[in-house]
Formats: C-alpha cells, sequence, structure tokens
C-alpha cells in the first residue's frame, strides 16, 4: 500500500509539471531558455525563409524532449516582430526553418532580441552579414 502511495504521488507530481504553462514559469523564460546563435535570411520575391539556429537551455530542454517542438513556436513566432503569414517548416532541437510573407518594399527587418549574427540573402547571389543586432537593412 506505500508503494502505492509513493507512486500516486510522483505521478502526480509528473502531471503538476507537464501541465505547468511553460510561459508561467518566468517573464524571461523566452530569453534565458532558447539562445539564438545564428539567424539566415534567404528572401525571394514576396517570400523569404528564415533558418534559426539555437541552443536550448534549462526546463525548455526537458519540455521539448515530452511535449515536442510546440512548445518554442510561440518564442519563434515572436523572433521576427513584424513578420506577417509565419510557417514553420521544419524543426527540428537545434534549428527551426520557416517561411514569411516579405514585402519587397520593406527597408528593415526588426528581431525581438538582439541576434550574434545574421546573414541576408538576395536572390542575385548577394549576401549581407550582421553581428550582435536586432535591426536589419535590406535592399532589394
Amino acid at each position: 500500500m506505500r508503494i502505492c502511495s509513493r507512486s500516486l504521488v510522483v505521478v502526480f507530481l509528473l502531471m503538476q509539471i507537464l501541465t505547468l504553462p511553460v510561459s508561467a514559469i518566468s517573464p524571461e523564460w523566452n530569453e534565458k531558455s532558447l539562445d539564438i546563435d545564428r539567424v539566415i535570411i534567404e528572401l525571394d520575391g514576396d517570400c523569404a525563409i528564415v533558418s534559426v539556429d539555437y541552443e536550448l537551455h534549462g526546463v525548455i530542454v526537458f519540455y521539448v524532449f515530452i511535449l515536442g517542438g510546440k512548445v518554442i513556436e510561440p518564442i519563434l513566432n515572436e523572433l521576427i516582430t513584424d513578420a506577417e503569414d509565419l510557417e514553420i517548416l521544419q524543426m527540428t532541437k537545434d534549428s527551426a526553418k520557416f517561411s514569411i510573407a516579405f514585402d519587397t518594399s520593406r527597408t528593415t527587418i526588426a528581431f525581438s532580441q538582439k541576434i550574434p549574427l545574421i546573414i541576408v540573402k538576395y536572390p542575385d547571389q548577394r549576401r549581407d552579414e550582421f553581428r550582435d543586432t536586432s535591426l536589419v537593412r535590406v535592399s532589394m
């Protein structure tokens, strides 16, 4: 009987942890649990393909292991602050690729945080690199 009650307590605690909303952990959860290493933006007319390389830390590793990549989608959705029609194409434990609608009259792309390395690839094979910034100027 004693073993059964301990098992129930463990199962109950595990369920509490798994059902705890990730965003309720702390206000800085997004910034502390996922470090973005590099962003590559491939511009192609009215669409852009964005590749993000990142590292997971802390409790987020547990959540991704148990619940899958859907846990970090909100972070990726908010990465480009003025992105429209964002669609996640691929996601792994250390990278993601998504597409966004891109207005060719735009001159900047703003990010919700400072990114160590941003590479912008243009359709005409040009390439721009930006370091430690949250705002990128594009020239179509």
